[in-house]
């Protein structure tokens, strides 16, 4: 995004400004409403059974939006939908375990430790 490379352009020429902080903000803000847009995008997929589709959206958050809030619940529907609905064990093994190295104390660590079970 255009806007965002902007923002990271300035933070990086100007990181003691007194804008820095509204320009981290507002950085924040964009990569958060991007991310929840891929997530939309998903669930519109999901809805219409669409499995690989949704699974690729939430992947790409995952990825690609790491540090936004909704990393995590994308980070578990993509191995929920590799495990239950497009029969990948071995992605979905691997999205477990990258949900428990990233998020140990995480909402669903438990049902992550569970699915790694052999």
């Amino acid at each position: 995004n255009e806007a965002i490379a902007a923002l990271d352009e300035f933070l990086a020429r100007y990181p003691n400004d007194e804008n820095a902080k509204q320009a981290q903000e507002l950085r924040s803000s964009a990569r958060n409403k991007l991310a929840m847009h891929e997530v939309d995008v998903a669930r519109y997929y999901s809805q219409r059974h669409k499995w690989r589709g949704a699974f690729w959206r939430y992947q790409r958050v995952t990825e690609r939006f790491a540090d936004t809030p909704i990393a995590e619940d994308a980070l578990v529907q993509a191995a929920t939908l590799a495990q239950d609905r497009l029969g990948d064990e071995e992605t979905a093994h691997q999205l477990w375990s990258k949900y428990l190295q990233r998020y140990p104390q995480g909402k669903k660590a438990p049902a992550a430790q569970k699915a790694l079970l052999p």
